[in-house]
């Protein structure tokens, strides 16, 4: 029997394909399984128009294990040729977790540096997200929940995230419709969402406990000191003032022209009382996900080691307090 369907593959294949040859000999198989199990469901092999004649009763054949419920023989049937298709396959590799922390920090990561487009002459849509290499771990996140691809770019310096497989677009547009604040990324999903059939859903203000702030810092956020005076910062810089102003009401701080050739808004919080708050009622709860997170978790010790002309006491001492705390610092280490 095998050498049979062995010989039939390799003459079919040379006829029409391997991919058409496979196809036919699974419903070849598939027939004969039908055939096979019909045959279980005959309770009498005599024939109806035998001749009637004086004999004992034969034996009945066994029951089919099927008569009680037949249609379960055609349940199995049905679903022998519907259940690998490439299509269940990659919605069911999608595992949903819902999680409104989780999303709304996606989104302000998204709303930051994200980027939707529809490509014009395949007319398949796409998303990317472009990070320092030291937070690929993060890129790797998002590509263990949607799938896609990550690569390093300007020479190992950066990584890229792109996706463009249908299921994992339209699952990460549902885990941040409606958390997306930047108008700019708005007109962008809109495009994308008409082509998916879905309806874009706008977002409330911003509010103070919501993941969203601490994924927007993750994304477009610098944390920094300044020695002269000696300073730390959060900062971020947009073209578009509207979601700065919003930050400013929502967390503090203070929105400022850029001072450099960039024409640009940037937000900045600088205030140690600030800076406390954020540290122990925010970012305690909706923690970075980058490696920015090991500057926030030494800015308390900024204030307590850096350098001043009030500390003369015990300036040596200082000094060496000051270097080790530059050198986390530096290497994003806490």
């Amino acid at each position: 029997m095998y050498g049979l369907i062995r010989w039939k593959f390799e003459i079919i294949s040379q006829l029409v394909g391997i991919s058409e040859t496979i196809r036919s000999m699974l419903i070849f198989f598939e027939l004969k399984l039908i055939n096979l199990m019909s045959k279980l469901f005959i309770n009498d092999v005599h024939a109806p128009y035998a001749a009637p004649q004086e004999q004992p009763s034969p034996k009945p054949l066994p029951k089919s294990p099927f008569s009680k419920n037949r249609s379960l023989f055609l349940v199995l049937s049905r679903k022998m040729s519907t259940h690998i298709t490439t299509n269940n396959l990659n919605a069911a590799s999608l595992v949903k977790d819902p999680d409104p922390a989780f999303n709304e920090w996606l989104a302000g990561l998204i709303d930051g540096d994200g980027f939707f487009t529809i490509n014009k002459r395949k007319k398949n849509a796409r998303f990317e997200i472009t990070m320092d290499a030291r937070d690929k771990d993060v890129l790797k996140l998002l590509r263990s929940k949607y799938r896609g691809i990550i690569r390093e770019i300007s020479n190992g310096r950066a990584v890229k995230y792109k996706l463009k497989n249908e299921y994992g677009l339209r699952s990460l547009l549902e885990d941040i419709n409606g958390l997306v604040k930047n108008p700019t990324r708005l007109l962008q999903m809109s495009k994308i969402c008409q082509k998916f059939g879905m309806e874009l859903k706008y977002s409330n203000k911003i509010k103070y406990y919501s993941g969203w702030f601490s994924g927007f810092i993750d994304s477009d956020g610098s944390i920094y000191y300044k020695e002269s005076p000696l300073q730390v910062f959060i900062s971020i810089t947009q073209k578009n003032k509207f979601l700065l102003d919003l930050l400013a009401q929502t967390y503090g701080g203070r929105v400022d022209v850029c001072t450099s050739k960039q024409e640009a808004f940037q937000y900045s919080i600088y205030r140690k009382k600030e800076f406390v708050k954020l540290i122990d009622e925010y970012f305690s709860k909706y923690p970075l996900k980058t490696a920015k997170m090991k500057r926030v978790n030494l800015i308390k010790q900024f204030y307590l080691v850096k350098l001043s002309d009030k500390n003369t006491k015990d300036l040596a001492e200082n000094i060496n307090e000051w270097a080790k705390f530059k050198d986390k610092w530096d290497n994003f280490r806490d």
